[in-house]
């Protein structure tokens, strides 16, 4: 499986110089596996975690997690490793669960934990068995658990390898797509590739579909492996539409796709757009790309956010060619608002506005990085700001 990077679980954390704080989390798997994962942030979006699975009776597996948050969801990728080897005598090496999460906080503390996705296990560094896995939480202390024998962890599963299929595609922005994917067994499909935005760089791609008769509905995820507070580039973006699927002799041939894409920024949506796709694309050929597509921070209006980083007040300005509709609303790491800065018609020219550091009570704000968020006529806009006392 291809990783898709750093765990989907968050709580209370510290930006930049500050120190991490770590939480902890427990959910349970369709397997009645019970999952206890303590996770921090390293300030960029990206989760890492440590901890133990209960495969049954008391048997405790080291975990180890990474995933990617975004609008509160996102991959998420989970390791579990056998602490006694036995050659798959009884229980599998290790396995792996990959797919996608979703997290639920009240107070800035992670509540409860959501994620479905596909597994694979491992013997002696090969394949053994694979199928796919759902889990929620959080999981009660001390609840005794009812473990399906045909979970991962052991050796004999009723859940039979499935076969996986690679699709390459390109769409109306001159991005390249290439997915493996496999089917769940009742109709749906995942898979996980990449997204090749023009120069060889490439974006992590979590996918999913439902289909009948070849065609139906599908999701696929874009998610940015170096973001860079969408200066240059989106952190991440999702299409959502349907697909056509062609076949022959039982593998593909051809795909088709059409629908609307949404392009993010700290959690919130940047722009949005229309999507179309067609391939199978050529091995090798090179890409021409868009440089409006949802890759691109592709805003027409720039944010100038001086100075910055700021120790006791920084300004927020702007250009627009004609009258316009403004909200800018600066928010914290955890996605809350902190101060609104203007929210009214404002007239074209460029605009100004300073901010003091200090949120809607007045008090001065903590160390740490914050997202100035500008809703121009219904579209938005968005700046990175490091405040440093």
């Amino acid at each position: 499986m291809k990783k898709t990077s750093t765990l989907v679980l968050i709580a209370g954390l510290c930006m930049l110089a500050s120190t991490i704080k770590a939480n902890t989390i427990c959910f349970t798997d369709g397997f009645g596996y019970r999952w206890s994962i303590t996770y921090s942030s390293d300030s960029k979006g990206h989760y890492s975690g440590w901890g133990t699975v209960d495969i049954g009776t008391g048997t405790l597996w080291n975990v180890s997690a990474w995933s990617q948050l975004s609008n509160l969801s996102g991959p998420v990728e989970l390791h579990a490793v056998n602490p006694a080897p036995d050659g798959c005598t009884s229980n599998s090496d290790s396995f792996v669960y990959v797919g996608s999460a979703q997290v639920f906080r009240s107070g800035g503390h992670t509540t409860s934990w959501s994620g479905n996705g596909e597994w694979t296990s491992y013997c002696f560094g090969g394949p053994l068995n694979s199928g796919t896995w759902d889990a929620s939480g959080p999981c009660g202390a001390g609840k005794s658990i009812k473990v399906d024998p045909n979970g991962p962890a052991s050796h004999v599963t009723t859940s039979a390898k499935k076969s996986s299929n690679t699709v390459c595609f390109t769409d109306a922005f001159g991005e390249v797509w290439r997915i493996t994917y496999s089917p769940n067994g009742s109709g749906g499909y995942w898979g996980t590739g990449t997204v090749d935005i023009g120069g060889g760089v490439l974006w992590n791609v979590n996918a999913s579909g439902e289909f009948a008769s070849l065609s139906g509905d599908v999701v696929l995820h874009a998610l940015n492996p170096s973001p860079d507070g969408c200066t240059t580039y989106s952190d991440s973006f999702v299409y959502v539409g349907s697909a056509q699927v062609f076949r022959n002799g039982g593998s593909t041939t051809g795909w088709s796709g059409s629908g609307t894409w949404n392009s993010y920024c700290f959690g919130g949506v940047l722009n949005t757009g229309d999507w179309s796709a067609t391939g199978p694309c050529g091995s090798g050929k090179s890409i021409r790309v868009d440089p409006n597509g949802p890759a691109s921070h592709g805003s027409l209006i720039t944010l100038v956010v001086s100075p910055n980083p700021a120790k006791n007040n920084t300004s927020i300005s702007f250009k627009t060619s004609k009258q316009s509709q403004v909200q800018i609303i600066v928010y914290n790491y955890l996605q809350q608002p902190v101060r609104v800065l203007t929210n009214g018609a404002q007239s074209a020219g460029k605009q100004t506005y300073n901010w003091d550091l200090r949120d809607m009570n007045g008090k001065a704000v903590n160390n740490g990085l914050y997202r100035v968020v500008a809703l121009i006529n219904g579209k938005s806009y968005s700046s990175t700001l490091q405040v440093i006392r």
